[in-house]
């Protein structure tokens, strides 16, 4: 089986997230599994392949730059491994608001 297309989506619905459902999310080895190559808010320390995303909502970055990594990530960096949540249909739209609303409590 071969990877998707490469998905842009420009996401301009509400913003409401569940903080402490996108950590349960992001932890969890079979949903989200963010753990496993980031550092995350709260205090847990993680993988280092990716970056480190403990104090990512000082970063100030975009809210559809994130959207955009969580859903596909590839419209960014062609290679980069980041899992491709959205077109693999692994996370939702509401679980990636989630993972969101989660990564940014971090500052």
């Amino acid at each position: 089986m071969g990877s998707p297309e490469i998905e842009q989506v420009k996401y301009t619905g509400p913003r409401d997230g569940d903080a402490e459902k996108g950590e349960r999310i992001a932890l969890n080895v079979r949903w989200g599994n963010c753990l496993a190559c980031h550092s995350l808010p709260k205090g847990h320390e993680g993988g280092t392949i990716g970056p480190n995303l403990s104090n990512y909502g000082a970063r100030g970055l975009p809210f559809e730059y994130t959207f955009q990594r969580i859903w596909d990530g590839r419209v960014y960096s062609p290679n980069a491994h980041m899992p491709v949540y959205g077109p693999n249909g692994v996370l939702s739209v509401e679980d990636i608001l989630d993972v969101i609303a989660f990564i940014e409590s971090g500052k």
